[in-house]
């Protein structure tokens, strides 16, 4: 997201904190520019500027100002200061233009009576060696801790009132900065099967970020993870965070409907319409712009944990994918389930995938190398664009690993190279053995449909390890 304004203040958060105003285990993940040519202009990646109390809070996003007077500032969390900034951090480039413009990692300009209290910038990341208030640290250093200690001692704020702190920030492992988790602890594995619990389309798209399945994500990814699971409780709450990184996968909880204005089509009042584009596949490589990627490399882009729909039913995920670039593109609800992902009783149902470039397209997965049980797809798949590499199948675009006791009732429509109702290609890479018991019933289009015997009953448990 961006803010971007010609106004006097602007902030990522907030364009004004007022002298009553309280921001509190907040932060922003935007890109925040401010261009204004007849006065001055404040930026701030959390807040333009602070009169108020800022407590617990960050900013990761850029930060940018251009301005002609004397009055110019620009800060990684606030572009001025006159009130109080206490355990908050700023991460995101920090850059300013104009004659007598002015910039800090953390604060642009403090004001009388501005007061910053044990709070950093990334010096790093932001570029810069100097604020008006704070302390710089590299990123390392706000990366390594994993408790209220070391530069963190005093983060442990109490923001509600009553006696004791409140616990604000969650730190992850290392290598990850602290995100604010305010609030009651989540326990997002309530039955402790090691498999993180997904309540709504929010969190399966979060998958995006933790591709195998642990619940700990890179430290760019953690503000955009924590929206969709807030305040998680230690390890997420699997095995009651007994031990680390003790989850293995996600589970579907309750059937999902990508269909979320509830008016019966997919359109620009859905929350992942993404200007016509739609859902954006989850895992998976860019070819062109990284051709050298050893085989682990690439098979780390890929979901390699668990990912159990426990019989649940995901309707009307729609992708329509109009890109002219001169490589292939990977169209499903997954890209690619990689060597040791697991997939199992997932049910899509009125899918629509249309694409007018090279592309492999499968309901589920565009490319399989791991292993799918007991999952089927109803729906439709158009590939308009007539080229060697389109590979098209109800389930599976191009299948190199297992697909067991699973079923397709798709229509395939357009001009793929390889189409098949269940599976376009199977084993096209020759990496592992097929064990496929499963039918395909549905069309293949223009040809007229042919209906075939009935899809199994019968959905096998998949084990979990312990």
């Amino acid at each position: 997201s961006n803010v971007s304004a010609g106004n006097a203040l602007t902030g990522g958060l907030v364009g004004y904190n007022g002298l009553a105003g309280t921001v509190q285990a907040s932060f922003a993940n935007v890109t925040v520019s401010n261009r204004h040519s007849r006065a001055s202009a404040v930026a701030g990646g959390l807040v333009g500027e602070n009169a108020g109390s800022i407590q617990a809070s960050y900013a990761a996003g850029a930060v940018s100002v251009h301005g002609t007077t004397r009055f110019t500032r620009v800060g990684g969390l606030a572009g001025s200061n006159r009130g109080r900034i206490t355990a908050s951090y700023a991460r995101g480039r920090v850059t300013r233009s104009g004659s007598g413009s002015v910039a800090g990692g953390l604060v642009g300009s403090q004001l009388r009576n501005g007061r910053v209290t044990n709070s950093y910038w990334d010096t790093t990341t932001s570029g810069l060696s100097s604020s008006a208030g704070g302390t710089g640290q590299s990123s390392s250093a706000l990366q390594t801790p994993s408790g209220y200690t070391g530069i963190y001692a005093d983060w442990n704020l109490n923001l509600d009132g009553v006696a004791g702190g409140d616990s604000p920030w969650y730190f992850g492992a290392a290598n990850q900065y602290p995100v604010p988790v305010y609030g009651t602890a989540q326990d997002y594995d309530a039955d402790n099967d090691r498999l993180l619990e997904v309540e709504n389309l929010a969190q399966l798209n979060a998958i995006r970020w933790d591709l195998n399945g642990d619940g700990a994500v890179a430290a760019a990814d953690q503000a955009n993870y924590a929206a969709a699971f807030p305040w998680p409780a230690t390890g997420m709450g699997c095995a009651d965070g007994a031990t680390a990184a003790a989850c293995i996968g996600y589970e579907l909880q309750t059937d999902l409907d990508f269909d979320t204005h509830g008016n019966g089509s997919i359109d620009a009042a859905d929350q992942f319409w993404n200007n016509g584009a739609g859902w954006s596949p989850i895992g998976g490589w860019a070819v062109a712009t990284t051709p050298a990627l050893t085989h682990s490399e690439w098979d780390a882009r890929n979901f390699l944990g668990i990912f159990q729909g426990n019989g649940r039913t995901i309707v009307n995920l729609y992708i329509n994918y109009t890109s002219t670039r001169p490589f292939d593109s990977n169209l499903g609800l997954f890209e690619v389930i990689g060597t040791t992902g697991i997939v199992d009783g997932v049910k899509l149902r009125d899918v629509d995938i249309r694409t007018q470039s090279h592309a492999t397209i499968g309901a589920l997965t565009a490319s399989n190398i791991g292993s799918i049980t007991g999952s089927s797809a109803t729906g439709r798949i158009n590939v308009s664009f007539g080229d060697y590499r389109n590979h098209a199948g109800g389930l599976v675009g191009s299948n190199s690993g297992s697909i067991t006791s699973s079923y397709a009732n798709a229509e395939i429509a357009g001009n793929a190279w390889k189409a098949g109702g269940l599976a376009g290609d199977n084993a096209c890479l020759g990496m592992g053995p097929l064990r496929m018991s499963s039918l395909s019933v549905g069309a293949l289009s223009p040809a007229t449909p042919v209906e075939q015997s009935a899809p199994p009953t019968a959905t096998p448990t998949l084990p979990i390890a312990t």
